[in-house]
């Protein structure tokens, strides 16, 4: 459990920089 925990903030974390990725390019 914590390492899918771990693996799910993680995924947040990539999905949020790239949406801030992306916002600065707009």
């Amino acid at each position: 459990m914590l390492e899918f925990g771990g693996f799910t903030i993680n995924l947040l974390t990539l999905v949020i920089a790239l949406n801030l990725l992306t916002d600065k390019k707009k």
